[in-house]
């Protein structure tokens, strides 16, 4: 005949094994949020600036020289690399002449291309009834073009509207 344990018997096994894993998670989910926290805590922007989205071309080396720069200059920089600016360009409804190797967008503006920090700061204290500020080019001595040629001399920083019309913004 065999002997029949009594069901206390068994739950007292059963606790150290479910204890042992519940510990296991614990430790688990506990690592994660380190690491979670470690990430947040290391993206997120030290800066106070202006917030700027900026859609670029992950192979593009001024546009991640420009992103850079204006991390540089105090600004909370989104990037979302994205293979197809140019469809970003049509959707914002951008004219041809104005677009850049990479598009951002910063308190309702459009900035097309490397613009100095300066002139957008500007345009966001003065909110000109404007659709965004555009570079002609590619101008050698625009932010984040160090090294990587372009024309050189001086270059303008362009306001332009819904309508595509544009004035001159800055001179640089």
């Amino acid at each position: 005949m065999s002997t029949i344990k009594p069901p206390g018997n068994r739950s007292r096994r059963r606790r150290p094994r479910v204890h042992r894993q519940l510990t296991i998670i614990a430790v688990i989910a506990g690592a994660f949020a380190l690491a979670a926290t470690a990430l947040l805590t290391e993206s997120a922007p030290a800066a106070h600036g202006p917030q700027i989205l900026v859609y670029a071309e992950s192979d593009v080396l001024a546009s991640s020289a420009w992103i850079q720069y204006l991390r540089e200059q105090g600004f909370r920089v989104q990037v979302r690399y994205e293979p197809y600016v140019q469809a970003m360009h049509d959707y914002l409804h951008v004219p041809a002449a104005l677009r850049g190797e990479q598009t951002a967008l910063v308190d309702g503006y459009i900035v097309e291309g490397n613009v100095p920090a300066d002139d957008i700061r500007r345009l966001i204290a003065e909110q000109p009834h404007a659709r965004g500020l555009a570079l002609l080019g590619t101008p050698a001595r625009a932010p984040g073009m160090k090294d990587l040629g372009g024309t050189p001399g001086a270059y303008k920083t362009v306001l332009f509207d819904r309508r595509g019309s544009i004035g001159v913004f800055a001179t640089h």
